[in-house]
């Protein structure tokens, strides 16, 4: 961002991204109750009506989502029994009452599927890349519309200036006039 002549502190990125997923949330919840069109359907006055966002573009809702139903938080990427290792998946089989006296059978192992660490180190950090690119194109979409604000503002102070001088100018004129006015009416 700075590249892009923006300064942003930590605070107002972190502001900034707990609003995004705020909004995140509200289009998700809303997407998800049964019986109402699609956030992406409505209508901005049926969003405001709704107190969900008036903007919230798809590919970010995409990325979002994509980034939160890969998480190992919310999904685990292995069972807890994966991690212990090959000797722990051996079962062991209590007493029963014909005289065996319990013993471990290893041919009881459930077929356990390893994930690589990598792989899910790489999902990660492209999902993070996702993110941050959408990040990136949104700061700048907001850098973009700050600019034109600011020359909007500038058409808008130098008219005001125009305004105000052409308004001095015509009061001084009738300042003037009555002034010559009343001069002429003293002469006659």
């Amino acid at each position: 961002m700075l590249a892009k002549g923006v300064q942003a502190y930590p605070s107002q990125l972190r502001n900034k991204w707990e609003s995004i997923l705020g909004h995140y949330k509200k289009v998700k919840d809303w997407n998800n109750t049964s019986g109402v069109e699609p956030y992406a359907s409505l209508s901005k006055a049926d969003r405001k009506l709704n107190a969900l966002p008036l903007e919230f573009p798809k590919h970010w809702l995409d990325i979002l989502e994509s980034f939160y139903c890969n998480r190992s938080s919310i999904t685990p990427p292995c069972m807890a029994e994966s991690m212990l290792g090959a000797s722990s998946l051996e079962r062991y089989s209590p007493p029963t009452d014909d005289g065996d006296d319990g013993d471990f059978d290893s041919t009881t192992n459930p077929t356990v599927q390893f994930n690589s660490s990598k792989r899910r180190t790489k999902d990660m950090s492209k999902s993070a890349t996702a993110i941050v690119d959408a990040m990136d194109r949104f700061t700048s979409s907001i850098f973009d519309v700050e600019v034109k604000r600011a020359k909007r503002d500038a058409r808008r102070d130098k008219q005001q200036d125009r305004q105000n001088q052409f308004i001095e100018e015509a009061e001084r004129k009738r300042q003037e006039f009555l002034k010559w006015q009343h001069t002429d009416m003293v002469h006659e």
